[in-house]
This record gives structure tokens, sequence and C-alpha cells, in this order.
């Protein structure tokens, strides 16, 4: 009678660890890496000036982002890191003109954007599968400088799926953001001969996805068709 009374004393410890330890597994912080090796996350800028309009995109943006879903109130944290080396006007003497006169990539070849915290009061669940537009504090370290801001965000959280897997492994978060910024905001100053194809504020999307699962090192494309076999 003892043995089967310490038996099922211990066969209740060791659910009710087990039930904690589920407990607290499902509430941790889940972290969503931003490395989709295909080069699908996207940021990109665009200016209109006198004289054009210029649009740059760049694909070599990668980092992490990190919350606990079910409760907002405990935070958010992250870090992007871009190549400004990497963007891309259509025109390849466009291109050198702004990496060497008002980008300066050489000297300047990387910019990162810290996320601190919520820019506002959250509580309770992300919704799911639905966009969720909140304010985040950030710092943008760039040109040896940190740039306090706060960053509108749009966050969209999906479940894997058939349908996701398709694009990524693992659980999804789209992390997407617009904003506009002064050239003297960011410390950049446009020579003066080139002040009439450059405007002096400039429109800033980033639209990028993470996964809870570390993407494969190889990039996975459709499967084409298939040759025929021979005789």
């Amino acid at each position: 009678m003892c043995q089967k009374k310490a038996l099922s004393s211990s066969v209740l410890a060791i659910s009710l660890m087990l039930h904690l330890f589920s407990l607290e597994a499902f509430g941790a912080p889940l972290r969503f890496h931003i490395k989709d090796l295909s080069q699908r996350n996207l940021l990109s800028f665009s200016i209109d000036s006198l004289l054009e309009r210029v649009l740059a995109q760049n694909s070599l943006v990668r980092g992490w982002v990190e919350m606990d879903l079910d409760k907002l109130e405990t935070g958010i944290q992250g870090e992007i890191e871009c190549d400004m080396r990497a963007f891309q006007t259509g025109s390849e003497i466009r291109d050198l003109v702004w990496q060497e006169k008002i980008l300066e990539t050489k000297q300047y070849p990387e910019a990162i954007l810290k996320i601190v915290d919520w820019g506002q009061t959250v509580k309770g669940a992300l919704a799911k599968e639905k966009a969720n537009d909140l304010l985040v504090k950030a710092e943008l370290i760039y040109r040896g400088k940190k740039l306090p801001l706060l960053l509108p965000v749009r966050l969209t959280y999906f479940s894997e799926s058939e349908k996701t897997r398709s694009k990524l492994p693992g659980n999804l978060l789209r992390f997407s953001s617009k904003v506009e910024w002064d050239f003297s905001q960011l410390g950049i100053s446009v020579p003066s001969d080139l002040k009439s194809v450059v405007g002096e504020r400039m429109e800033v999307v980033m639209d990028l996805v993470g996964t809870d699962k570390l993407p494969n090192e190889k990039i996975l494309l459709p499967e084409g068709p298939k040759p025929k076999e021979r005789n």
C-alpha cells in the first residue's frame, strides 16, 4: 500500500512538473529569424525631386524580432541589419552616384535598426492572421550615430501550414513599416550639384518575414519539369 501511494505521489509530481513546464514554454518569448536565403525580404526608399523620382530597393536585409505572442506587455526586441551597398535604382550609373556621393557606402556600409520596446501601451495576445498596427521604440545606428525613433509597424502572425511553408518553414511573422525621414536626420548631406535630382525627404518602406525555425542553408526553388526518361 505504501509503495502504491509513493508511486502515485511520484506520478502526480511528475505530471505537475510537466504541466508547469509546458505552461512556461507556451508563454515564453518567441524569436523570429529574418533570414530568407531567396532574398525576398525588402527595404526600399523613394525620393521625389524637381527633375525625377528615384526608387531604390535592397534585399540584403537580415536580423530577428522577439516577443511573447500571448503577453505583448512583456515587450518586444529585435535587430535588423541592412547592407547599404546593395541598394539598386535600376541604373548602374545612378547607383554609383548614390553609393559614392550621397550614401558614401565605402565609409558607411551598414545600418542597424535596434527595436527596444513598444512605443505604446499594449496588453494581451497578438491577433493571429490579422494585421496588428502598433508603435515600437527603436534606435537607428548609422554613420556613427544613434538616432532614437518611434516607428509605426504592422505585425501579422501565421501558424505553420502548407500555405506558409511555400514561403518559409515554421511559424511566420510579417514585419512591415512605412516612414518618412529627412536626409538631415540621417546625417546625409546632398552635394549642391545633385540637389535638382535628389529631394530632401525619403519615404522608407520595410517588408520582412521572419520564421521561428532557422531556414535551410540552400535556396529552395520551385521544382521544374523533369526530363523524359530514356528508353
